[in-house]
């Protein structure tokens, strides 16, 4: 008896097939194939790490842009209440000029006209 007929007269076609197929799916497992859950995730890990310093980055960048903009609002208030401060200084400087433009004509006036006292 030979190994074939031995094969062929104590295994069933059942037997066979479900050790083929065993086998198969053995060989795909060994050969990284077919892959399971926990190789995944120890192929894609340093991905996952990637991702998560990426998202704190964007994180990060998006508190410092709203702190420049809280910054930013904060200097033109400052710039507007300087400005104004300026404009009210122009604005009494103006008065000023004009008393200062009014006693000179006045002065003007009182010196060009001729002395009445003197006759």
């Amino acid at each position: 008896m030979n190994v074939w007929e031995w094969v062929t007269t104590t295994a069933s076609v059942d037997n066979i097939l479900t050790t083929l197929g065993l086998g198969a799916l053995a060989f795909l497992f060994a050969r990284d194939l077919i892959l399971t859950k926990g190789q995944h995730l120890r192929r894609v890990q340093d991905l996952i790490a990637h991702h998560e310093r990426e998202l704190k980055g964007k994180d990060d960048r998006i508190a410092d842009a709203r702190e420049a903009a809280k910054n930013h609002e904060e200097a033109a208030r400052i710039e507007r209440a300087r400005a104004d401060k300026g404009w009210e200084s122009l604005g009494e400087i103006a008065q000023s000029l004009a008393q200062i433009r009014h006693v000179l004509e006045s002065l003007d006036h009182a010196l060009s006209a001729p002395d009445r006292s003197a006759k």
